[in-house]
């Protein structure tokens, strides 16, 4: 792959090779997408020196000893799109491979003996994102607009749509239609209609208090199955975020809640509650643990949403800054349960349906010259 282009502009390739040699390069400049990877690693060594106040700060994120243990060395990850594929996969490690130890002088700032460069682990490369059926254009205003949308449609609904609908393994669009059926579909009716009825059932039948289980009853087996199925959930949420595979993160995070969906709708408490209270209690208090698992695995995508899902729960909100404990923390991710007796807060709604009217507005405005 050529690393030089016939321009008047760029940064000039030099006329004497490594061996001290000259080499013919009038005219030649460095093509861009050749240089451009090297200013992951000068931008890392300017923020050490000028902001982190080391100047070698810089290195525990690009080198690593070879001997080191995977799960002690940087991560680097590269997130872009699949047109610079082969720049990120194949000619920035090819550099960084390429100093061999005969290059290297004293003031040689990489590697040194027992060291290497640290190179991408996984390069999540989305392929390309269209807008109702056409490449997106500025000119022809055939664009999105983000501060509108964020108004019109809140943080969580578009974050939770960018995610479902993201080209992460093929060329995929943005649709508004889409976007209206999967917040309806998924969001208020899997996820927020279903930790409504659960939530305003137990407040008004149980005085809002997580329900005592009796483990002789025939339905007591229920828990062990809602435990697993959160600590499935957890796991599989948890591995694919790590994986950088979003779309199907939020796919087994929806699982869960239909999950709590078919229990609560098979086991029917508001039925048992007349005739047997201990079944009534033993499904309320499962479908509790799946909405307190509900409120770590939401945080992720729709983090408004989850936090006032906790409050609802009455549980404390999630650390998700970067201290120390919660980076220690971040890959013991566990289901979270509350215990029988635990007081729970006011229900309220976590997600808004989207009309009609809104996306219909919405649609009139692509291409219109005049939106505003």
């Amino acid at each position: 792959r050529p690393i030089t282009r016939d321009l008047r502009w760029g940064v000039p390739v030099p006329s004497t090779d490594l061996d001290g040699g000259d080499v013919e390069c009038e005219g030649k400049v460095l093509y861009v997408w050749f240089d451009a990877p090297i200013g992951y690693i000068s931008a890392t060594i300017e923020w050490a020196r000028d902001i982190a106040g080391d100047e070698n700060a810089w290195r525990r994120y690009w080198i690593t000893d070879r001997g080191t243990a995977n799960d002690a060395q940087p991560r680097l990850v590269h997130f872009l799109g699949k047109d610079n594929i082969p720049f990120h996969c194949i000619v920035f490690p090819a550099m960084l491979g390429g100093q061999g130890d005969a290059r290297k002088g004293d003031d040689f700032m990489g590697p040194q003996a027992g060291e290497r460069w640290v190179l991408p682990d996984n390069v999540p490369a989305n392929e390309f994102y269209n807008l109702e059926g056409r490449k997106f254009s500025t000119g022809d205003n055939w664009m999105l607009d983000s501060a509108r949308l964020f108004d019109v449609f809140g943080l969580d609904a578009l974050r939770w749509y960018l995610t479902a609908s993201m080209p992460e393994t093929a060329d995929s669009n943005f649709q508004f239609g889409d976007l209206q059926a999967r917040v309806n579909s998924e969001l208020a009716d899997t996820i927020g209609n279903y930790a409504s009825r659960v939530l305003k059932f137990t407040l008004s039948k149980l005085d809002g208090v997580v329900p005592e289980l009796d483990g002789t009853h025939e339905h007591a087996s229920d828990l062990a199955a809602t435990k697993a199925a959160c600590q499935t959930a957890i796991d599989d949420v948890g591995a694919l975020l790590g994986a950088c595979s979003f779309r199907k993160a939020a796919a087994a995070l929806l699982d869960l809640a239909r999950f709590g969906n078919k229990l609560f709708d098979e086991r029917a408490p508001w039925k048992s509650r007349k005739t047997d209270m201990t079944a009534c209690k033993i499904a309320l208090h499962c479908n509790i643990q799946v909405l307190a698992t509900l409120s770590v695995l939401l945080t992720p995508f729709v983090p408004d949403a989850a936090a006032r899902l906790r409050q609802m729960l009455a549980m404390p909100a999630l650390d998700s800054g970067p201290s120390a404990e919660h980076r220690a923390g971040a890959n013991r991710w566990v289901a979270e349960t509350l215990p029988a007796g635990h007081a729970l807060g006011e229900a309220g709604i976590l997600f808004a349906k989207i009309p009609d009217e809104v996306i219909a507005a919405e649609r009139e405005r692509l291409g219109a010259k005049d939106a505003s």
